[in-house]
């Protein structure tokens, strides 16, 4: 209550003064506020952190990683051999329809009857695909396929024998051109085996 004379005085009707501490709630600290703020800021940024590393999770590229990762040093073999018989691929895609022709050159003995060719995008939205080529010519090394989504922008491109692991040894023939290139609108892309 205030007095006439315009001196503060407490709830019991004393007036204050120097030793009299004043009453003040939690809610009117500024240190409170300060504290809740950190603590308020914290918690959102980490909910924000854990829902962003859950929605962009890394996929797992092979099942069988320990066999692989193993194997990895082994499975070079296939990448040296490209490079020996000097091959390279043509890749033309269809864009209206998706028809893949890739013709082969290099120094080969004979040439496999059906190849992989594996598109995995840079982008994350964009789904990677198997495409297994069947080869049309004898003569020359034309291969055929059909792609499920026309390839557009950068992708990492493996283009293989059809080969199997042997676990412990490696691819023990065949090859691999492994490159990472751009697909643009009905132009041909060139993938060279690169040491």
């Amino acid at each position: 209550m205030n007095n006439l004379s315009g001196n503060q005085t407490n709830t019991q009707g004393e007036p204050f003064t120097s030793s009299t501490p004043a009453i003040t709630y939690w809610y009117q600290e500024p240190w409170a506020w300060f504290i809740a703020g950190i603590i308020a800021i914290t918690v959102t940024w980490g909910t924000f952190v854990v829902g962003l590393s859950l929605y962009n999770a890394d996929e797992v590229v092979v099942d069988d990683y320990y066999k692989v990762g193993k194997a990895i040093n082994l499975d070079l073999r296939r990448d040296r051999r490209a490079v020996e018989q000097q091959l390279t691929a043509a890749i033309h895609i269809d864009d209206s329809s998706g028809a893949l022709k890739v013709k082969m050159t290099g120094v080969v003995e004979s040439w496999p009857t059906q190849l992989r060719l594996r598109l995995m995008p840079v982008a994350r939205n964009v789904a990677k695909e198997d495409i297994i080529l069947i080869r049309t010519s004898q003569p020359t090394a034309m291969y055929t396929g059909r792609s499920q989504n026309v390839p557009s922008g950068r992708y990492y491109v493996q283009l293989e024998t059809l080969d199997q692991l042997t676990p412990e040894q490696g691819y023990l023939s065949g090859w691999r051109i492994n490159r990472q290139i751009t697909f643009t609108a009905d132009s041909p892309v060139q993938l060279t085996a690169i040491q």
